[in-house]
């Protein structure tokens, strides 16, 4: 989602990272990470950051979610 800040700390990173968004994450985020409030899905292309804004916040928050609605994706992505 760093492509939606417009501050991608490396831009060869952002085709790689909207193509895990698809198949991985748009199923419930919304393939315009509007979000989708039936599943607990919140926007992630707002100013609200729940668990934090940092590229190091977010990473954390998507390997080992802090609620249980997301699912951990570490084992599913790797590192």
């Amino acid at each position: 989602m760093i492509s939606l800040s417009d501050t991608p700390s490396d831009a060869a990173l952002v085709g790689p990272g909207q193509e895990v968004y698809a198949e991985n994450c748009a199923a419930c985020h919304g393939d315009n990470a509007e979000g989708v409030i039936d599943f607990g899905a919140p926007r992630l292309s707002d100013g609200i950051w729940l668990k934090g804004s940092t590229e190091a916040q977010i990473v954390a928050q998507v390997r080992a979610p802090k609620h249980g609605v997301m699912p951990a994706w570490v084992g599913r992505l790797g590192e």
